[in-house]
C-alpha cells in the first residue's frame, strides 16, 4: 500500500495507546444535537478518512477510535448524559450497574457463535428504519440511501481486504478476521467462501454496483417503509435482496446458511443483491462484518436523521399500492383465456358457469386421456408482483389411469416469471363439492402470467369422467394491476 500522508487525518504517534484523556463535550439538550454529534463521531471509525501508510496504521486507529465512541455511547445511555469525570464515580458506575456490565462484556468479549448458532431474534427484528419524526418521507429516503450506500462501502471494503492476499490460505485468515462468523465452517468451506469472494463475486460485484442500482434499490427501500408504518426491519431488508437474488436460503442457522450462499449461482445484479443477503445475514446471525456489529451500523444509519434528502420525489417512482381484482367467470372471462396446447383446448368458457371441463387425449401418450379445466391469463403489460391467489372450484371426480376405480383430481396453480413456469402447489386432496376455495400466498415477484387448473381424471382409455368448474379467481397484488 502506497504512502499518502496528504490525504486524512493525521496519524497518532502512539498506535496502541495506553493512557487516555477525557474530553468533556456540552451538547444543547436536545435530541437532534446529540445525533449529530453522534454521527460526526462515526466519522472517526471510518479508515478512509485517515492517512494512509505502507503499514495501514489507519486499520488499528479505527479500532481504537471505535472502542471510545462505543464505550462514549455506553456511558452516555447509564447516566443520561451527566458528564462523569472522576475514575472513582466511573468506577462506581460500572459495579453498580448490570447493564454496563453487559455491555462491556458484549464489546471486549469473543464471539460465541458457532456453525449451529440461530437467527439472533433481537437484531432480526432491529428497526433500521424506524418510524422518523412522524413518518417524514426526506428522513426516511436519507436513512434509505445511507442504509444502501455504507452497506455498499463496507462490502467493497471487505473485497479490498481480500485482494490484498493471493493465496487462498491467506484469504480464508483475512476473511475469518473480517467476518468472524467464517470461523464457524469446516476448513474445505472456508477455502471455497474465500475462493468465491475473490474469483466470483468481486468483479462481478463492482460491475454491478452503479448508481442506478443504489437509487432504485434506496427508492424499492423506501416504498417497503411507507407500506410498512415507516419502519423497516433487518428482516424486511434482508428478504428483499433475497427476493431480488431470486434466491431461497437456509437461516436456521450459520453453517448452512453460508453453505448455501457457497453453492448459489449469482449472475448479473444478483451478485450484489447476493453480497447484500450474506451482509445483512451476518448480523442477523449476531456476528461482526469489519470491524462493525449491528448496534454500530444502526448507529450509522440514524444519523441521517441530521441528513434528510428530498430526491424521492424526482428519482422514485410513485410506491405501489396494494391491490386486489376478482374475475367472476359466470359474467365475464376478464383476462383469462382457456389455456390451449397441441393436443387441443383444456376448458370451454360458457356464460352463466363459468370454465367448464374439456375431454382431452395428450397427444404424446395416445393411451393418455383426461377431463380437466384449465386457464391462464394473457402475458400481462408489465410484470408484477402477486401476494395471493384464491381460486373457486366445482367438483365431482373421476377415475385415475393408474386404478381406474380411484377417484381422482389434482388442482394446480402456476406462475410465469421470465418465461419459466413456477409450479405453486400441487393438491391431490380436494373432495366433492361445490363452491371449494383453494388458497396459495405467497405467489411471486415479476409475475408475467397466472395458470390455474382443476382435473378430475386422468385414464388410459376415452372413458373421461368427473365434472371440474372454475367459476372465479381472485388475485391480490402490489404494484402495477394487469387486471384493469
Amino acid at each position: 500500500m502506497a504512502n499518502d500522508p496528504d490525504k486524512g487525518w493525521q496519524l497518532p504517534t502512539v498506535v496502541s495507546p495506553t493512557e487516555f484523556w477525557c474530553y468533556p463535550l456540552y451538547i444543547p439538550k436536545d435530541i437532534a444535537y446529540l445525533r449529530a454529534v453522534r454521527g460526526a463521531l462515526g466519522e472517526l471509525t471510518y479508515y478512509w478518512n485517515w492517512q494512509k501508510d505502507v503499514a495501514d496504521t489507519r486499520q488499528q486507529v479505527v479500532q481504537n477510535m471505535l472502542k471510545m465512541t462505543l464505550d462514549a455511547d455506553t456511558i452516555l445511555a447509564v447516566t443520561e448524559g451527566v458528564c462523569v469525570t472522576d475514575c472513582d464515580d466511573i468506577l462506581d458506575c460500572i459495579e453498580s450497574s448490570l447493564t454496563i456490565q453487559e455491555a462491556i462484556a458484549k464489546y471486549s468479549g469473543s464471539s460465541n457463535i458457532n456453525s449451529g448458532t440461530a437467527e439472533n431474534v433481537t437484531n432480526l427484528s432491529g428497526e433500521l428504519v424506524d418510524n422518523p419524526a412522524g413518518c417524514d418521507n426526506d428522513i426516511i429516503f436519507g436513512m434509505c440511501v445511507q442504509l444502501v450506500e455504507f452497506a455498499d462501502r463496507l462490502i467493497k471494503d471487505l473485497f479490498e481486504n481480500l485482494a490484498a492476499a493471493n493465496l487462498a490460505s491467506v484469504n480464508v485468515g483475512y476473511l475469518i478476521s473480517l467476518v468472524p462468523v467464517v470461523e464457524s465452517l469446516p476448513l474445505d468451506e472456508a477455502f471455497q467462501l474465500a475462493d468465491k469472494l475473490v474469483n466470483d463475486m468481486e468483479v462481478a460485484y463492482l460491475s454491478a454496483s452503479t448508481q442506478l442500482l443504489k437509487d432504485e434499490i434506496a427508492c424499492d427501500l423506501f416504498c417497503l417503509a411507507q407500506d410498512n408504518n415507516c419502519v423497516l426491519t433487518l428482516e424486511m431488508v434482508r428478504d428483499y435482496f433475497q427476493d431480488k437474488a431470486n434466491i431461497v436460503f437456509t437461516y436456521t442457522d450459520v453453517l448452512s446458511f453460508l453453505i448455501d450462499f457457497i453453492n448459489g449461482t449469482f449472475v448479473g445484479n444478483a451478485v450484489y443483491y447476493g453480497m447484500n443477503i450474506l451482509f445483512f445475514q451476518i448480523f442477523a446471525f449476531g456476528g461482526k462484518f469489519l470491524d462493525y456489529l449491528f448496534t454500530d451500523y444502526l448507529r450509522v444509519i440514524n444519523s441521517m436523521y441530521n441528513d434528510p434528502n428530498s430526491d424521492w420525489t424526482t428519482i422514485c417512482d410513485d410506491c405501489p399500492t396494494d391491490w386486489t381484482w376478482t374475475s367472476d367467470f359466470a359474467n365475464s372471462e376478464n383476462i383469462w383465456e382457456v389455456n390451449p396446447s397441441s393436443f387441443g383446448d383444456r376448458a370451454v368458457w360458457t356464460n352463466g358457469i363459468g370454465y367448464e371441463y374439456a375431454d382431452v387425449q395428450i397427444a404424446s401418450s395416445p393411451n393418455r386421456y383426461m377431463r380437466m379445466a384449465q386457464i391462464r391469463t394473457s402475458v400481462f403489460t408489465t410484470p408484477t408482483n402477486i401476494t395471493k391467489v384464491e381460486f373457486t372450484f366445482d367438483l365431482t371426480k373421476g377415475v385415475s389411469w393408474v386404478d381406474p376405480t380411484t377417484a381422482q383430481v389434482i388442482n394446480q396453480v402456476f406462475y410465469d416469471s421470465g418465461g419459466n413456469d413456477t409450479e405453486l402447489i400441487f393438491n391431490a386432496d380436494a373432495v366433492n363439492g361445490n363452491g371449494q376455495v383453494l388458497t396459495i400466498n405467497p405467489v411471486g415477484n415479476d409475475v408475467n402470467r397466472l395458470v390455474v387448473s382443476v382435473r378430475s381424471s386422468l385414464v388410459d382409455s376415452a372413458n373421461y369422467q368427473g365434472l371440474p368448474v372454475i367459476s372465479q379467481v381472485k388475485v391480490f397484488g402490489n404494484g402495477f394491476n394487469p387486471f384493469v
